[in-house]
């Protein structure tokens, strides 16, 4: 048996390998490439890179938690096809680079659910929580918007006009905003919204910053 730590992989996760590392006993993390989407392909470029980030700080990779099984193969839409040969090649990836263990999760909508992903204990430790009342107060239509909109974005990045790039995204969190249901926040944000958009412009025109742009509404979704 061999001991080993949950860990989100770079810029997603607050505990470093340095930290997981002084555990007594732990000689490596179940990991995953957080950024991708259900349905690409994990190429052996990428994993190899997560590799290298964990065995320089002396730990292993003991096992991929997860690699999603997109709604498309979940439902059977017209891309499913596709998305299992995309999933089999990321597993055959996984292998040649020497990782043969991959958790995965066959929910509808959601890989894991938790309402809360830092709360604090009484003795000062922080942990995952689910709270049913918070879950209840989700909005499917709203989530399916937010699915829509991100992946609109996705579709049109790297060919799209800046204006029109800057519109998807602006959608994209008029969703989250809309969603929180509080008059006043919205209010305000829609009086800063010509502003927004200025800054949301300028930073589009930064084409090395796409990868970090998907990354980050990956994890707002999740």
């Amino acid at each position: 048996m061999k001991m080993g730590l949950r860990w989100y992989g770079p810029g997603y996760d607050s505990v470093s390998l340095e930290q997981i590392r002084q555990i007594p006993g732990v000689t490596g993390v179940i990991t995953t490439l957080y950024g991708k989407q259900p349905g690409e392909v994990w190429e052996r470029e990428e994993i190899r890179a997560l590799k290298d980030a964990v065995s320089q700080k002396g730990l292993q990779i003991l096992g991929i938690e997860s690699v999603n099984v997109s709604d498309a193969i979940k439902i059977g839409t017209k891309d499913r096809d596709r998305h299992i040969e995309h999933y089999i090649r990321t597993l055959s990836n996984l292998a040649a680079e020497g990782i043969h263990m991959v958790c995965y999760n066959f929910m509808p909508v959601f890989d894991w659910t938790r309402s809360e992903l830092s709360r604090k204990r009484a003795d000062g430790s922080f942990v995952l929580a689910y709270d049913q009342d918070v879950i209840d107060r989700i909005d499917p239509e709203r989530m399916q918007q937010l699915l829509d909109a991100a992946a609109h974005f996705r579709d049109i990045l790297g060919t799209a006009d800046i204006t029109e790039l800057g519109e998807a995204d602006e959608a994209f969190h008029d969703v989250i905003f809309q969603a929180t249901d509080n008059r006043r926040l919205i209010q305000l944000l829609n009086n800063l919204r010509e502003q927004m958009y200025r800054y949301r412009i300028e930073y589009l025109k930064k084409k090395e910053c796409y990868p970090q742009l998907l990354e980050e509404h990956a994890a707002i979704i999740q």
